[in-house]
Parts: C-alpha cells; sequence; structure tokens
C-alpha cells in the first residue's frame, strides 16, 4: 500500500483572483507525489495570504490540526517563513518534501538547523518587503499621488484620473441625494440603468453610502485617516457638495433602512427643558386615531416635563431665524479659515479613539477611572471640534440666506401681510438648506427653551448676546 501526503500550496498575492501560481504549484507538487510513490490524500490552500503579514492562514491551521503521514510543499518558504510555524511543523515528526529544494530533513539536528536559518532569511526577506513597501507608499503619498488598489467607480486604475462615463454618474448620485432622493432609490436607479460598480456588481444602499463619503470623490487624499496636504486626485465633485451630502448621510436625524430619508426633526438636541435643561427629543403620541409628532422631554421626576407639537416650536423658530436674518443684513459674514472636511475627518478620529477607550475599561483589570477620564478628555475635543465645524456650517448656510432675503429686509415694516408673506418665503427656502445647515445656524443664534404649557408660555427663544425675544405659542 502506498504512503499518503497532503499537499499544501499558498501564493500570497493574487492581484488577477485567478489563483494562477497555486495551479502550477498544484502540479508540480503531483508530479512529485507520484515520483515519490505516494498517494494524495488532501490538499490544503491559502490564497492570497501571506505567511509573514500575521494574518492567520486557515488552511495551514487546519493542515497542522490533521497531522498527515507526510506533507509536500513547492518550497519550504510556501509552507512557512516564520519560525515559530517552523517549529510547529517540525513538532509534527513527519517527513516534509519539497519541489525546489527536495527533503526537508527536521529528524535530526543538522537538518533543523538549516530549517531554521532558511526560517530566518524568509522573515528578514518578508519584513525587508514590507519596508520597501512603506517607504514607496510614504514616498507616492508624499506626491500626491494614491496607492494602489482596487479601482474605483468613477476612476482609471491609477485612482486618480475620472472615467468621465462613470464620473457623471457620481455627480448625478450626489445632486439626488442633495435633492432629497433617498439611497435606495439612487441604487435603484443605477441598477435599472445597467450601471454596474467597478467590480460589475448591482448597486446596494452601503455601496453607495460609501462611494459617496469616499473623500477621493472630492480630490481629497487620505492616509491613516487623515487628509494630505497635497493631492494629484482629480476631483469629481465640489468640496461643497461633498461636505454637503457628508453631513446628511452622517446626520444621527436621518432613518436608515428600507425608504431612507432625512427626517425634518430640526430642534432635536437643540430645545431644551425649562424643567431639567436637559435636550429634547423627537417623538410621536397617536392623539384619536391620528398620529402627532412631537418634541418631548423624557426625563421623570422634578415636576411635569414638557412636549410641544413639532410643526409650532419649528414655525416659531422659521420666524425668529427670519428676524435674525434680517437684522443681519448688510454684514460681512465671517468665515472661519478652516477646511470642512478637514475638521469631519478630525473628529471621526476622535470618536474612533474614544470608541477604544470604551472598549478598554470593559476589559479584566482596566484602569477604570483612568480610562473614564479619557473618554471624557476625548469627547470634550469632538465637541470643540464640532463646534468649529459648525461654524463654518452656520457661515455657509447664513451666506445662502442672506442672499435669499436680499429685497425681503423692509417689506415686513410695510405691514403685517406683507410681513406674513417675507415669513413664508423666508421659511421655504429655510427648508430647502441641509439640515445639519440650519441646525448649526439656529445653534450659533439662538437658544431654545420650551416651558410646560401650564406657563402660559410655552416657548421661549433668546437670540444669543442680542435682546431677548417671547414668543407666546397660541396657534394650532
Amino acid at each position: 500500500m502506498q504512503g499518503q501526503a497532503a499537499i499544501y500550496l499558498r501564493i500570497s498575492e493574487d492581484r488577477t483572483g485567478e489563483a494562477t501560481n497555486v495551479d502550477v504549484q498544484r502540479q508540480e507538487c503531483r508530479r512529485l507525489a507520484k515520483e515519490l510513490g505516494l498517494t494524495v490524500s488532501r490538499e490544503y490552500v491559502d490564497n492570497d495570504v501571506s505567511a509573514t503579514s500575521g494574518r492567520v492562514r486557515p488552511q495551514f491551521e487546519r493542515l497542522l490540526s490533521d497531522a498527515p503521514p507526510s506533507i509536500i510543499a513547492w518550497h519550504q518558504d510556501r509552507l512557512l517563513r516564520l519560525t515559530a510555524d517552523l517549529e510547529r511543523v517540525i513538532a509534527l515528526d513527519v517527513p516534509i518534501y519539497t519541489v525546489s529544494a527536495g527533503t526537508l530533513d527536521l529528524a535530526t539536528p543538522a537538518g533543523r538547523a538549516v530549517a531554521r536559518t532558511i526560517a530566518a532569511w524568509s522573515t528578514y526577506e518578508g519584513e525587508q518587503k514590507v519596508a520597501r513597501q512603506r517607504a514607496k507608499n510614504a514616498h507616492r503619498v508624499a506626491s500626491g499621488l494614491p496607492l494602489s488598489g482596487n479601482r474605483p467607480f468613477g476612476f482609471e486604475l491609477d485612482r486618480m484620473t475620472p472615467r468621465e462615463s462613470e464620473a457623471e454618474r457620481v455627480r448625478w448620485a450626489y445632486a439626488e441625494v442633495l435633492a432629497g432622493a433617498s439611497l435606495g432609490a439612487v441604487a435603484r436607479s443605477l441598477t435599472d440603468q445597467g450601471v454596474l460598480t467597478s467590480r460589475g456588481r448591482e448597486w446596494s444602499v452601503q455601496t453607495l453610502r460609501q462611494l459617496l463619503l469616499r473623500p477621493s470623490s472630492a480630490g481629497i487624499l487620505l492616509r491613516d485617516g487623515k487628509p494630505q496636504p497635497k493631492s494629484q486626485i482629480t476631483a469629481l465633485v465640489d468640496p461643497e457638495t461633498f461636505d454637503a451630502v457628508g453631513a446628511i448621510l452622517r446626520d444621527p436625524g436621518r432613518r436608515r433602512g428600507p425608504g431612507t430619508r432625512v427626517r425634518s426633526a430640526v430642534l432635536a438636541g437643540i430645545a431644551r427643558c425649562a424643567v431639567c435643561d436637559e435636550p429634547m427629543r423627537s417623538g410621536a403620541n397617536k392623539q384619536r386615531g391620528v398620529t402627532v409628532q412631537l418634541y418631548r422631554c423624557d426625563r421623570k421626576g422634578g415636576g411635569a416635563h414638557p412636549q410641544i407639537r413639532r410643526h409650532k416650536l419649528e414655525r416659531a423658530v422659521e420666524t425668529a431665524m427670519f428676524e435674525e436674518l434680517t437684522q443681519r443684513q448688510g454684514r460681512e459674514v465671517s468665515r472661519p479659515d478652516e477646511s470642512m472636511s478637514a475638521l469631519r475627518a478630525e473628529r471621526e478620529e476622535i470618536l474612533r479613539r474614544r470608541s477604544i477607550a470604551q472598549q478598554v475599561i470593559e476589559e479584566p483589570g482596566a484602569d477604570v477611572p483612568a480610562g473614564l477620564a479619557r473618554i471624557r478628555e476625548l469627547g470634550e475635543q469632538a465637541d470643540a471640534v464640532q463646534a468649529r465645524l459648525d461654524a463654518l456650517i452656520a457661515a455657509d448656510a447664513e451666506s445662502a440666506l442672506l442672499d435669499t432675503l436680499a429685497g425681503m429686509a423692509g417689506s415686513w415694516a410695510a405691514g403685517r401681510e406683507f410681513y406674513e408673506d417675507a415669513v413664508e418665503e423666508f421659511a421655504l427656502e429655510w427648508r430647502r438648506r441641509p439640515i445639519d445647515q440650519r441646525r448649526a445656524l439656529i445653534r450659533s443664534a439662538l437658544t431654545i427653551t420650551v416651558q410646560p404649557a401650564s406657563t402660559g408660555r410655552p416657548i421661549v427663544i433668546e437670540r444669543r448676546e442680542r435682546r431677548s425675544m417671547e414668543l407666546l405659542d397660541t396657534a394650532d
């Protein structure tokens, strides 16, 4: 009866996805098995997995677990490149045959010494390769060039030159989202038109979202999650469009899932409860079989906490913003000299670190007080960056709305009827602005407090650093 052998095959980088080199290894290993009079009992194949990357090689682990009578590989470095892996193979105490280097003698001290030397040099070569690749990547990024990888939709293989037939679709998708279309509707439209992703797949909400949020669409080159000062990527959309769509997609008030849309709860987290000073949330109640949208405080204790119909509070705030911006007519809008995309990236990095810190304190033996202090510190940093971001967003929104108000400024002084028409015209334009712009501008201009209805003065709106204005909530 012939002896049995398992074949181990590996290629560390399969650029084509066709595993061609693995097939070559297979043919040669089977030829060697035939020459040795061995029957191949099983093949173990790790395709596109490096032996020095630190990634687990599933089939290599299975091979060690199965412990076959003998092993055939193309070369020792196909089977192992790390000394730690060699020691595990030695522990199997089975013959190792290779196509290119003959029998690997692990039964004698001299043979094991040779194998360990080969493994040590293989480890060195792997580390040198990584070091060279890192230096090459650093040079590319410093030159403003993106790193190699799969071709992104909208770009050529160089990952920076637009493929115009696709770039046009990218711009269309941004415009659709800005106009209020859901990601699901845009994804379905692309698929219905026969437009596929760069990998030839149909569009999903997730892949479309990733496309619209990727910085390269705005010509931004990232390295380790941070925008680089130099980029040779040709932008598919302008920074304003990229930031506006990013704000819509990241807005916490946006519903995700089937029928994705942007909610109109613009004051959630901004309006505050007069009883406990906590931010109010959006909600809904059933009244006589009809769903009524509300802002309410969910805190208990300390008295009756208020709730108010959403349209009443928002209408009052729209009127207050009209009067506030009307008074600002003729003044130059001061816009901070900062990059919105850079601030967003900075804030996301802080939030990522805070998430890691939260995970760390859950580990056994963690220094919880120090961890909580770190979480608070990162939270304060994120709030500070958000404040700078709000200032930018508010300045952009203010400029656009002041343009809309041109010509309206004195119309309301002629009479109440003209005033109400002007407010209505302003409100229509106000509601067209992205929700993040409206929220940022409200935060920068007003404080909003909701009191229990029993006070007779449910809404109190104060202009920041300006005179106070109280609005009675008497209309339905």
